[in-house]
């Protein structure tokens, strides 16, 4: 895991104008940190698909492609790190609500059905298990913010990921 995060943070250091945006007080609203983690576990499997399509089904081999899905792949390194530091229970709830999109009610479902009637949980204690969760993706990501924002927020990267 550690070499994966130096992978990311060498590329965050090729790119000079990190966050310039920012420096150069352009107006454009930065997303919180919390914004942008629920929003990109939102999409996970998006990115997941995009890279097994465009390995089965490459249109090209342009260099543009190439980099689009090797963004793609960090993006989901990235996801799969955070993912990596949760707990099993906080793990099933952002996996079922974030990721998958089911309502409240079945996830209460879906966990009961996972762990049976022993371990039942309301669906308050199931929000706190995400509110959990998000905390902790958060700090990781404010320990790496320059390479997480650059790589889904406005970044170099993600300029090159807007013409998919």
């Amino acid at each position: 895991m550690q070499r994966d995060w130096d992978v990311l943070k060498h590329i965050a250091r090729i790119c000079n104008n990190k966050l310039a945006h920012v420096a150069k007080g352009e107006t454009k609203k930065m997303k919180t940190m919390e914004e942008l983690v629920k929003s990109e576990l939102s999409v996970y499997d998006q990115y997941r698909a995009q890279i097994e399509f465009q390995r089965k089904c490459p249109r090209s081999f342009e260099q543009s492609m190439i980099l689009q899905s090797t963004i793609h792949e960090l993006r989901v390194l990235a996801i799969e790190c955070w993912l990596q530091i949760l707990t099993a229970d906080e793990q099933f709830v952002v996996q079922k609500h974030l990721i998958e999109g089911l309502e409240w009610p079945r996830v209460a479902h879906a966990f009961e059905e996972r762990w049976g009637q022993k371990f039942i949980r309301s669906e308050r204690a199931l929000v706190g298990y995400q509110t959990s969760a998000i905390k902790k993706v958060v700090e990781f990501c404010m320990k790496n913010e320059l390479q997480i924002r650059e790589l889904f927020d406005g970044g170099m990267w993600s300029r090159v990921c807007e013409h998919e």
